[in-house]
């Protein structure tokens, strides 16, 4: 299985053959003795532009798939196997010491989907869909202003379409996160008339949605941790409101 351009996360690229050429031959040097892959046919697929990691296939190995960050003689390559193609988007991320903020966005008319935007202090902006409906994702936060986007700041009220008309569904939609970087976790509360409240874990993702009858219910059911409403996890508390620790700390 081949990846094309349009399947590569931000911040990969494939490469010509050419430079194909010259990283699979810095990767056999770099491969320690007795891997698999010394012995085995492969292709370099793709590299991480923000340092030298790379994308290997070698189609005779289970897995076939291999992440390899080379050190250029510095020292031994460490192969990663990747079970699945599709796990690829979470691999990769920057130093949480390079993050500046942590933003979300949606659709400003229907207050739906949900994209999440890194903002580093470089200037850089690494802008991960969550919920994105269109084909092409946009690289920076202009341009998500540019196509009705906008940020979260407050409890959602999502739209839906009746009759060509677009009508408050009646539910709110929430979106929590634990202020802690190196373990960063994203929550979406929807509170629905009449019904239970359901959560859902989006970072780390997790399948389960979980149903409670009330906030207070809810906030006792979290894993231990500050959270704020998701506005920014690197400023605990820049949110409307925020749950406190369960050790009693305020946000």
């Amino acid at each position: 299985m081949f990846l094309i351009p349009d399947d590569l996360p931000p911040d990969w690229q494939p490469i010509d053959p050419g430079r194909e050429r010259k990283l699979a031959a810095q990767v056999r040097r770099e491969v320690p003795q007795g891997h698999a892959l010394t012995g085995a046919g492969f292709t370099v697929l793709a590299e991480y532009l923000p340092e030298d990691t790379v994308l290997l296939d070698a189609p005779d190995l289970t897995p076939r798939h291999y992440l390899i960050h080379l050190s250029w003689g510095k020292d031994p390559a460490d192969p990663h196997p990747l079970e699945d193609l599709r796990d690829l988007a979470g691999m990769m991320g920057p130093d949480p010491e390079d993050i500046d903020d942590v933003t979300l966005w949606m659709h400003q008319d229907s207050e739906s989907g949900l994209v999440m935007v890194q903002h580093l202090i470089s200037g850089r902006q690494i802008i991960d869909a969550l919920d994105w409906p269109e084909e092409a994702l946009p690289t920076s936060t202009d341009q998500l202003k540019d196509k009705g986007w906008c940020q979260i700041t407050a409890p959602l009220h999502p739209k839906a379409l009746w009759d060509g008309v677009l009508v408050p569904t009646g539910q709110v939609v929430e979106y929590w996160v634990r202020p802690v970087i190196d373990d960063f976790m994203l929550l979406r509360a929807i509170h629905t008339p009449g019904e239970a409240i359901s959560l859902k874990q989006l970072i780390p993702p997790r399948g389960e949605i979980f149903e409670f009858g009330n906030d207070l219910m809810l906030q006792q059911a979290l894993p231990e941790g500050q959270y704020c409403r998701a506005v920014s996890p690197i400023h605990p508390g820049h949110g409307l409101s925020g749950f406190p620790a369960k050790t009693g700390s305020d946000s």
